[in-house]
């Protein structure tokens, strides 16, 4: 039952899958206190181990179906498939866009290596490799200009996205002057 709720949690992620992690932890908590309550009625002690786990099991039950009431909160409405599908075929072309050929593209060789697109007022950022996804309005994220590189002769920025600073890196000129087009159209 847990490996079936655990492939299925991993297979179709979703709010329901906290709702299946309360249920789990509140069955585990409830079978120990109830093998501690038999003992008791058989006029033996409690295992004060099991009875410490099962108690300990019933307060992530509840922290779970918390969050489960906060994420349906959230969520209230999910996107649709065609919203994720586009999603996904931003998400591929962004990881494609070259920035010589595309103004709206940035390829920020940090870590993790990040691509952006900067589609009106709004910059996508998608790492190369892994899942990673951050969306940022003209004001949520900057790069600062730090001299050139003499041996590249790219530019040096630190990139700031949300508050969180990314070491100094070299950008490519095309990428430069695609955000200093955007930031010119965007921060007026």
């Amino acid at each position: 039952m847990v490996l079936g709720a655990g492939l299925l949690k991993w297979a179709f992620p979703s709010a329901e899958g906290v709702l299946i992690d309360a249920l789990i932890l509140l069955l585990f908590a409830a079978f120990n206190l109830g093998i501690a309550g038999l003992r008791v009625q058989q006029g033996g002690n409690p295992n004060a181990v099991a009875v410490f786990l099962s108690l300990f099991l019933l307060s992530g039950a509840v922290s779970r179906f918390r969050s489960y009431s906060g994420l349906r909160r959230l969520f209230a409405e999910r996107p649709s498939r065609d919203q994720i599908a586009w999603f996904d075929e931003l998400v591929y072309e962004i990881r494609a866009a070259d920035p010589e050929t595309d103004d709206q593209a940035l390829d920020l060789p940090t870590k993790p290596h990040w691509k952006a697109k900067l589609l009106g007022s709004t910059a996508f950022f998608v790492a190369r490799r892994g899942d990673a996804v951050v969306v940022a309005g003209p004001f949520d994220f900057d790069l600062a200009p730090d001299g050139r590189d003499r041996r590249t002769g790219l530019t040096r920025v630190l990139l700031h996205i949300h508050g969180q600073t990314y070491p100094e890196f070299g950008i490519d000129d095309a990428s430069w002057e695609n955000y200093r087009k955007w930031l010119a159209a965007n921060r007026s």
